[in-house]
């Protein structure tokens, strides 16, 4: 059995953003210290329940900050991202993190999410566009031109491999 802390930092006013942050790393770094195996973090945008708002760059914070834990994502709502942009900053949270990384997608769960952030959708009709990914985007990511021949190769994270395969099947 394995046990994970549920990262949910709320926030009662804009003027209690950085102390709420704040607290969020110290909880993750407590988290670690006490045994646990994993850290879940949410994204709630315009709701005061994720002071962070997006847990990726939050997610790279953690990562700096602890060495055993794993730090997982409970969901990232795929609708609201572009797929290559959302595979490049996984690979890279991914190779940071020296591989601790978990990921967890879904629609999300509140529906005025997506009319805050401009996209005019509830989250029934968003649905659809959560199992879709561009044609030939799993192939861009996999199989880069020759001519792109960098020292640093995110699209070879076995995270992107693993998304790819999932996206395409």
């Amino acid at each position: 059995m394995r046990f994970g802390w549920l990262m949910l930092g709320h926030s009662p006013s804009p003027d209690g953003d950085y102390a709420a942050i704040h607290e969020q790393v110290t909880q993750a770094c407590f988290a670690e210290t006490a045994g646990f195996d994993g850290l879940w973090l949410t994204a709630h945008n315009f709701t005061g329940e994720s002071v962070y708002c997006d847990p990726i760059p939050f997610a790279s914070v953690v990562a700096a900050r602890t060495s055993r834990i794993r730090i997982g994502f409970a969901v990232i709502q795929l609708a609201l991202r572009h797929p290559i942009r959302l595979a490049t900053q996984l690979a890279l949270l991914d190779n940071l993190s020296n591989g601790r990384l978990d990921v967890g997608v879904g629609h999300g769960t509140n529906y005025n999410e997506y009319e805050f952030v401009g996209y005019g959708l509830r989250s029934a009709p968003a649905q659809p566009g959560c199992s879709s990914i561009p044609p030939g985007a799993a192939a861009a990511l996999l199989d880069p031109p020759a001519a792109r021949s960098a020292p640093a190769q995110p699209w070879r994270s076995s995270i992107l491999r693993q998304a790819a395969g999932t996206l395409s099947s």
